[in-house]
């Protein structure tokens, strides 16, 4: 994951290895304003290479091993992964959304088959 700003306006989360990238490819996702604050802030005051990196070495990222570690030491008693806050994301996205039923129904093709 790469973090980058928008002309310094916003910033926008790039994704580019997940279990899917091979179908979707590279997902940009905008950070809502109030996160980009958050980022912002924290940066300037710890200013470092990745924003989810090494607590010892803040030029290297954390891998998905050692996000998965940091998340049981925050919530011991549940099992929080990156690919959890990836479902969360996606489902928080799409809540929105018509489902896949209603989609496909209303596609021509697919109603008078």
């Amino acid at each position: 994951m790469l973090l980058t700003t928008d002309h310094g306006k916003s910033f926008v989360l790039i994704c580019r290895k997940f279990k899917t990238a091979s179908s979707l490819g590279t997902q940009r996702i905008d950070l809502p304003s109030k996160l980009c604050k958050v980022v912002r802030r924290s940066l300037r005051l710890c200013p470092r290479s990745y924003l989810i990196s090494l607590l010892r070495d803040p030029k290297r990222g954390m891998t998905s091993n050692m996000l998965s570690q940091l998340f049981g030491a925050i919530w011991p008693n549940k099992r929080v992964t990156p690919s959890l806050l990836r479902k969360v994301t996606v489902s928080e996205f799409y809540k929105t959304k018509p489902s896949i039923e209603a989609r496909i129904l209303s596609q021509p093709e697919f109603v008078n088959n």
